[in-house]
């Protein structure tokens, strides 16, 4: 144990005494003078006041002054009651808790846990482990502090299709996870930071084969204990579940397929469209039925794009072909085509754009749908009274552009807010009223993270909503690539394949 911890709690407990002391004798000092001034009461009937006065805001603070000082052992406590045999009852102490002690509660913790783990491994945890963790039919690996794997049983060595050993290589390099939306090697970051023990589960994890490239889901558990002194801090255990997924996958590509279908009649009705709207532009009346006409081949046309978008990326076939892109046209450009459709639900697109910003690289088709899905949530989400919807572009603080659509409706509430970018998401108290998927959000996180940028909702209920994204500037995208080839990313576990396009 640091002894500079147990100093520093020592100095801040005799100064939180001191102080308590100096705020007593204030208050003493403050009502013998007033009295005493402003007040006929003779001096014995003040000192007995004082006194009582005293003695009540003794007792209070030596109270407040005892939950403080004395929470850190309590925690000490409850960790050793944690690792008591058949102790199922105490769970295990959260250090986030406290402020007072923090850096001697958590360095004693540690000590607890580390000297409960040498107690129970005397041999070398390898060999006495593997032989047993063979006999269960699931993969099981263990990665220490630096993400690399210290045991892993037969079944795990299997699926991580190495052909050998995978015992002290990273893990991230012989597992290929889809991470989309999973976040298990964030978890497991976040957790070394923040935590002694903690325990965390995943669904529907997908897993690519090193070498043969088949694709399962599974289910994921972790379970986390800090300075492990076998050296595995976390251990976590892979439940297959290809044969329920797929058969959700299976309903979902026949209803890619199906919609699929839709896109030929769609271009059609939009020509058609497009066609009578020319021809009935001096005709009010027509005029703004055959608008609202296209407004609903337009909706529908993005509602076949993003079940299309979603079923690929799900299946990880999504690619997008970075290019250098004026970001001020395309955005310009987007607001254009949406036009129609805000003018029909009597909405206004205001747009601002500010001066020399850098060409982005983007992919022009999915990241127009991704302008269009948030523009289209803001039209569907503004209530009547409110018509304006605001577009902004600038480059923020870390040289990135960011694009804003910002509009005055219904808002988010905040029970809802940490699902919104989740598959299906909608809220439950307009689900009925206004039409939606669930899916726009999502495949604008997909498509937004295959850029390697960032998207961000900012809202407050019943005052409308602030969608945020992030793009990299085109010089930045092309550095990482300076012969033309194909640029891989694997951060996120999205979308795998980057085609550059220099103009």
């Amino acid at each position: 144990m640091d002894k500079g911890h147990l100093k520093q709690f020592t100095n801040k407990t005799q100064n939180l005494i001191f102080i308590s002391f100096l705020f007593v004798a204030g208050i003493s000092i403050s009502l013998i003078i007033g009295l005493g001034y402003y007040t006929n009461i003779s001096f014995i009937a003040i000192l007995a006041l004082v006194v009582a006065v005293v003695t009540v805001t003794s007792l209070l603070l030596s109270i407040k002054l005892n939950s403080i000082t004395t929470k850190p052992l309590s925690l000490v406590a409850n960790a050793i009651y944690h690792l008591e045999p058949n102790n199922n009852l105490t769970t295990p102490p959260n250090l986030k808790q406290i402020n007072f002690g923090r850096e001697l509660t958590t360095n004693l913790v540690r000590q607890i846990y580390d000297l409960a783990s040498a107690k129970t491994s005397s041999i070398a945890p390898n060999k006495q482990t593997e032989p047993i963790l063979d006999l269960i039919k699931m993969p099981i690996v263990g990665i220490d502090s630096g993400g690399v794997v210290m045991l892993a049983n037969s079944q795990a060595t299997h699926l991580s299709n190495s052909g050998e050993s995978i015992i002290g290589k990273k893990f991230s390099e012989v597992f290929n996870l889809d991470e989309s939306d999973n976040k298990v090697t964030e978890w497991l970051k976040q957790t070394a930071s923040s935590h002694v023990i903690d325990n965390k589960s995943w669904s529907r994890v997908g897993l690519t084969g090193k070498n043969s490239g088949d694709y399962q889901y599974y289910d994921l558990s972790a379970s986390y204990s800090q300075h492990s002194a076998s050296g595995t801090d976390t251990l976590l255990c892979f439940f297959d579940q290809s044969d329920k997924y797929s058969k959700d996958d299976d309903s979902f590509s026949f209803i890619a397929l199906a919609v699929h279908e839709l896109r030929t009649p769609l271009t059609v009705l939009r020509g058609y469209s497009e066609v009578l709207e020319k021809e009935t532009a001096n005709n009010e009346n027509i005029s703004s039925y055959v608008k609202k006409m296209r407004a609903s081949v337009d909706s529908l046309a993005f509602f076949v794009s993003n079940i299309l978008n979603v079923a690929r990326f799900d299946k990880q076939v999504l690619k997008l072909t970075l290019s250098e892109t004026v970001w001020p046209e395309l955005l310009e450009k987007v607001v254009a085509e949406t036009k129609i459709r805000a003018e029909v639900y009597d909405k206004k697109i205001n747009i601002e754009i500010a001066d020399n910003l850098p060409t982005v690289g983007a992919d022009p088709i999915t990241i127009t749908e991704v302008l269009v899905n948030l523009i289209d949530n803001a039209i569907k989400y503004s209530t009547k009274t409110d018509s304006a919807i605001d577009i902004s572009a600038r480059l923020n603080e870390e040289g990135m552009i960011e694009t804003t659509v910002k509009d005055y409706g219904e808002g988010i509430p905040e029970s809802v807010m940490p699902h919104i970018f989740e598959k299906f998401s909608r809220n439950h108290r307009n689900k009925v009223r206004i039409a939606g998927t669930g899916l726009g959000l999502y495949i604008c996180k997909a498509i937004v993270s295959a850029h390697d940028g960032t998207i961000s909702a900012r809202s407050t209920d019943g005052k409308g909503s602030e969608l945020s994204f992030t793009l990299h500037p085109y010089s930045a995208v092309a550095s990482q690539n300076t012969s033309d080839q194909s640029i891989i990313r694997t951060g996120h576990g999205w979308i795998k394949n980057h085609t550059l396009n220099r103009n």
